[in-house]
């Protein structure tokens, strides 16, 4: 009795040291398990670690062996894992985190244990949380609740990286993925462009088009929250409806222009993540630069209703400059497979106009011009997994 008395107390020091962090490096981690459990059970007691869960294999054996060992080091009496496994597989029993407390309690009475300890792991990005519950056998209550915050280091991360499927951002650092959506362009019309056209006496009203954002995309996560991503980046059918009534010398004058046109952006960008298990959240944002990888499709008609002296205008013109601009955004991921499937919007808007040389339906030659200058809304989902 004294022996356990003074185990305890040794383990209560070491954990006052360490009880005002936030989080614990992993031999920390087990001494604290291990004095939580001896405190919750009773001296000649059996005790039982049945499972842990985690996204990886290797560190979840890893933790329950070692645990196991202090706890037979401190003079506490645990069932044999051999013995374990073979109540396990003579029941044909197989764990996981949905298995209940009363089919828990059953194992217990099987290998003669007054207690018996389960648990789980989590990946919380900034640490790795292990949680145990100390079940009574006996009246299958929860005796205790113990949870550990694990710093990620050198050696957390090798054994969460064992296996390949873990979802832990300590893991792993490069992630892939790919992403469609719909575009609601809001897009702005250069007045330069609208001189060429031969819109000088009112300003016309813009309407937004519909595109199609597709993007590929590649990550390197520099630490637990801070990544860097670049990609492609297409919108197809950036578009945009302008139209115009005014009244000219000979009456009523209308006009109408859609523009359209298709876009290739490479951007650079910054992503910041907050995972919820099994919910991922992603905030980004950066710079990019814009190719128009199409002809500027230019469908100019209108005339004098009154006179009937209508004209049509059907040109492509190609561009003569590369646009920089900025996106933002933010997604949810979800868990599903071997990887993310993720759902968010997007904005992004270019600093320069887009420019080329242009003659207009009056054979009039305006070189360079100003035509516009892209913004978008984009609602995407896609997949992404990580390497």
């Amino acid at each position: 009795m004294k022996k356990r008395n003074a185990t305890v107390l040794i383990l209560m020091l070491i954990t006052i040291s360490t009880m005002y962090a936030q989080t614990v490096n992993y031999d920390a981690a087990v001494r604290n398990v291990v004095m939580q459990i001896i405190r919750a059970t009773n001296e000649n007691e059996i005790v039982a670690i049945v499972s842990f869960d985690s996204t990886s294999e290797q560190f979840s054996s890893r933790l329950i062996n070692d645990v196991t060992r202090d706890l037979i080091d401190n003079g506490v009496q645990v069932v044999e894992r051999q013995k374990l496994d073979e109540v396990l597989k003579e029941q044909d029993f197989q764990l996981s985190g949905n298995v209940s407390d009363e089919s828990m309690q059953s194992i217990g009475r099987m290998l003669g244990a007054s207690s018996i300890v389960i648990g789980n792991g989590e990946n919380m990005v900034e640490h790795y949380s292990i949680n145990f519950r100390i079940l009574s056998v006996e009246t299958a209550q929860v005796m205790r609740q113990i949870t550990q915050d694990v710093k990620y280091n050198a050696s957390m991360r090798r054994l969460l990286a064992v296996n390949k499927t873990s979802d832990g951002i300590g893991s792993t650092k490069v992630y892939i993925g790919g992403i469609l959506g719909l575009g609601i362009g809001m897009h702005g019309i250069n007045e330069e462009f609208y001189t060429a056209l031969g819109f000088e006496s009112s300003t016309p009203r813009e309407e937004a088009g519909l595109g199609f954002p597709l993007s590929f995309y590649v990550g390197y996560q520099i630490t637990d929250r801070w990544a860097i991503q670049s990609g492609l980046n297409f919108f197809l059918n950036n578009k945009v409806r302008s139209f115009s009534n005014t009244i000219e010398d000979d009456g009523l004058y209308e006009e109408e222009v859609i523009l359209d046109y298709n876009t290739l952006d490479i951007p650079i960008m910054t992503r910041f993540t907050i995972i919820f298990s099994p919910v991922m959240l992603n905030v980004f944002g950066g710079f990019h630069l814009s190719f128009a990888i199409s002809k500027l499709n230019i469908d100019d008609h209108g005339g004098s209703v009154e006179a009937g002296n209508n004209f049509t205008s059907n040109k492509s013109i190609s561009a003569n400059n590369v646009t920089g601009g900025m996106n933002f955004g933010a997604n949810v991921g979800f868990k599903l497979g071997p990887g993310n499937i993720v759902g968010g919007v997007m904005f992004l808007f270019d600093f320069m106009p887009i420019r080329g040389d242009f003659i207009n339906h009056k054979d009039e030659k305006y070189d360079d011009t100003r035509i516009n200058t892209r913004r978008a809304l984009n609602i995407m989902v896609g997949y992404e997994f990580k390497l």
